[in-house]
């Protein structure tokens, strides 16, 4: 029994053990793998398949909403999708997803990044004309977004500071009312971001108009109105010594006027000026004032006799009993008289009236009834006017024994009443004389002798059909013509002490047919007397022409003149230089 117990027993031991073995190789090992521990998302809405590799059952679980996992449980090997939606936010958002088998989990990282924001303006630049203006800018945004305008800009304004997404903003420039640009940066801010919009804005641009911009002004003066249109300030100026004009403001802002008072010009000659109005700004704009000369009167006369006086240096400078008193009229003045009108006809300076050297103003050419001008012997010196030639009823002009500066000129032959032309002794008178002086048919005189007169004498000087009295002797002549036969009126032909007349004597001159006196001396004529000069008119009583370079025998015509006694041949004809001579055999 106890033996049937002990078997019974070990049985019972090895069946247990038995049983033990059996259970203990069939118990199962869970097993839990995920294709991808991590999911990672772009901000836009996304899907990703995790796939599951397991021996038990499974579940997905994710405590964020914004997650969505299908299916959410599974048996063995299989897969889940994770679906996120898009991240309309601007941060970064994470979550975890965790999967259950058994005893095992396995976690999955899901990352999905933010929003990117985002500002587009349509316009980066706005460039404002100076009178101002309304501009839009169109903003394209998924974000919101402030606008700033710098403290120091106030002259940009805007209809909104701030918005959220897409919208417009109007900017208004104001008008700028300076003459420099400006320029300010308007900045778009989001999210941490900007964006920028550069206002430009042009200069006030300066002007500166004036209406009229010529006067002219009658002699009696007047007063002209000049309208001012300018958005500077501005100053008016008259040219120095323009003692004639006046202005009633010499400088203003803007829009204005300015009244110019032009005084009463005296002067027989019209005067101009041009008056300037300078802008702040560099402008420069000008008035051309002209005004008409004066009709000749006894004022104008009486003006230019002062200026005369004045131009003498004063009484101090002239003859103590043949001053000019200025405060008498100017009928009792020395050697100054009048016509009927009262005008000025004569005025004569005679030697030693004026003592001290002086010059001949322009205002001699103010005395148009003038008839005779005689300065002689007063020192007279300086540049003889151009004004003078003004003096067209001059019949009488004396300059003689002056040094004035002078040189003949063309405008001589508008002095057609000119009868006597006496400017010799004066050394400084030099050039050549003009052949204009054939235009004055009136001229009986023209004395040029010991002047600094060359070149030779025109031919057209014969046009002076009553000239009686040629006189250039001791001159820088160099050639006369020989039409001096064409001279209908010449009587006296005086061209002595000249070394710059050579070659043959004129054989023009013994067809003069009113000739007196003929004085060709202390040349260089060469050759012999021409025969012609044995027509020589009886009123020729004097032949000179000693002192040449004159040779052979005298023609025969020529001693057989009826004058060839009064000639005086012994000492005016047949002497000559050394060397040379002329005989009568």
């Amino acid at each position: 029994m106890r033996k049937q117990n002990i078997l019974l027993r070990a049985a019972a031991v090895f069946m247990a053990g038995l049983l033990l073995f059996s259970c203990d190789k069939t118990q199962k090992v869970t097993e839990l793998q995920l294709s991808e521990k991590t999911a990672s998302f772009e901000a836009g809405a996304g899907d990703k398949t995790i796939s599951v590799t397991s021996n038990a059952d499974w579940t997905v679980t994710c405590t964020a909403d914004w997650v969505t996992v299908n299916p959410k449980s599974g048996s063995g090997d299989g897969s889940f999708k994770i679906s996120v939606p898009a991240n309309e936010s601007f941060e970064v958002r994470s979550a975890d997803i965790t999967v259950t088998a058994g005893d095992k989990t396995q976690t999955v990282k899901v990352n999905q990044l933010s929003l990117s924001p985002s500002l587009l303006l349509d316009k980066e630049a706005l460039d404002a004309e100076a009178e101002g203006g309304a501009f839009d800018v169109t903003v394209t945004s998924n974000a919101a977004w402030t606008v700033t305008i710098p403290a120091d800009a106030a002259w940009v304004t805007a209809d909104k500071a701030s918005g959220t997404g897409n919208g417009t903003v109007k900017f208004t420039v104001a008008a700028n009312e300076t003459f420099d640009a400006r320029d300010a940066e308007v900045t778009f801010t989001f999210e941490g971001q900007k964006k920028t919009v550069k206002v430009h804005q042009a200069a006030l641009t300066a002007f500166l108009n004036l209406n009229p911009e010529t006067v002219a002004a009658p002699a009696e003066g007047v007063v002209a109105e000049v309208e001012v249109d300018a958005n500077v300030a501005w100053t008016v100026a008259i040219p120095e010594g323009c003692d004639w004009i006046t202005a009633d403001k010499t400088s203003g802002t803007g829009k204005d006027k300015v009244a110019f008072t032009i005084a009463e010009n005296n002067a027989l000659k019209g005067r101009t000026a041009t008056v300037v109005f300078n802008g702040e700004q560099d402008q420069k704009k000008e008035v051309a004032v002209s005004q008409l000369q004066a009709a000749p009167s006894r004022q104008t006369d009486s003006l230019a006799l002062v200026a005369i006086f004045n131009a003498t240096g004063g009484a101090e400078n002239w003859h103590a009993e043949r001053v000019w008193k200025l405060n008498k009229p100017i009928n009792e003045w020395y050697n100054v008289k009048l016509n009927e009108e009262g005008r000025v006809i004569q005025v004569n300076l005679l030697k030693s009236t004026v003592t001290a050297p002086w010059k001949l103003p322009a205002e001699i050419g103010d005395l148009t009834e003038l008839t005779n001008l005689r300065i002689i012997g007063c020192q007279l010196t300086g540049a003889i006017p151009e004004e003078i030639y003004n003096l067209t009823k001059l019949v009488s002009l004396y300059l003689t024994n002056n040094t004035p500066t002078w040189t003949l000129s063309p405008k001589i032959a508008g002095m057609t009443e000119l009868k006597d032309l006496y400017i010799d002794q004066n050394p400084n008178l030099t050039g050549e004389l003009p052949k204009e002086l054939g235009q004055l048919k009136k001229l009986v005189n023209i004395n040029v002798a010991q002047t600094g007169i060359s070149g030779e004498i025109p031919a057209e000087m014969s046009g002076c059909s009553s000239l009686n009295n040629l006189m250039a002797y001791k001159t820088q002549l160099t050639g006369i013509p020989d039409n001096f036969d064409e001279w209908p009126a010449l009587k006296l032909i005086q061209l002595y002490s000249i070394p710059g007349l050579t070659g043959p004597l004129p054989a023009s001159v013994g067809r003069c047919t009113k000739v007196t006196s003929v004085w060709f001396y202390d040349c260089n004529f060469t050759g012999n007397i021409p025969e012609s000069w044995g027509t020589l008119p009886a009123s020729c009583v004097q032949l000179r022409i000693q002192d040449n370079k004159l040779s052979g025998i005298v023609p025969a015509v020529i001693r057989n003149h009826s004058k060839w006694g009064a000639w005086n041949a012994a000492k005016y004809i047949l002497p000559q230089q050394e060397g040379y001579g002329l005989t009568t055999e």
